[in-house]
């Protein structure tokens, strides 16, 4: 997951890639009515990429409701944990974007 300056957030479920804006909120971040995904299928009976599929897919779903994020920062490495709609997604500082995340339309990251 990778979020910009210029409030634009991106994330990859392994097979799909979600983007759009956001705001933030109190507890975490509202995703905008622009978020998109594109449409790859995935035929695999693999549990934990069907889990992560449904998951990242609630950020679409999640509008305009707010998705809580808790970020831990004592800790190596650092880790963000979302929950969107009964499922808690936890994010690794360091892990490598999606080599396919569109630059951001201002140029910035």
């Amino acid at each position: 997951m990778q979020f910009t300056s210029d409030s634009r957030f991106g994330a990859s479920d392994g097979v799909n890639y979600l983007s759009g804006t956001f705001t933030t909120t109190a507890t975490g971040f509202s995703p905008g009515s622009d978020t998109t995904s594109t449409a790859a299928g995935y035929a695999g009976k693999d549990p934990i990429q069907l889990a992560i599929q449904e998951g990242i897919a609630k950020l679409t779903e999640a509008r305009p409701n707010s998705v809580d994020v808790a970020v831990s920062t004592g800790t190596t490495p650092i880790t963000a944990t979302m929950t969107i709609d009964g499922y808690v997604l936890t994010f690794d500082r360091g892990a490598t974007a999606h080599p396919d995340a569109p630059p951001s339309p201002t140029g910035s990251s």
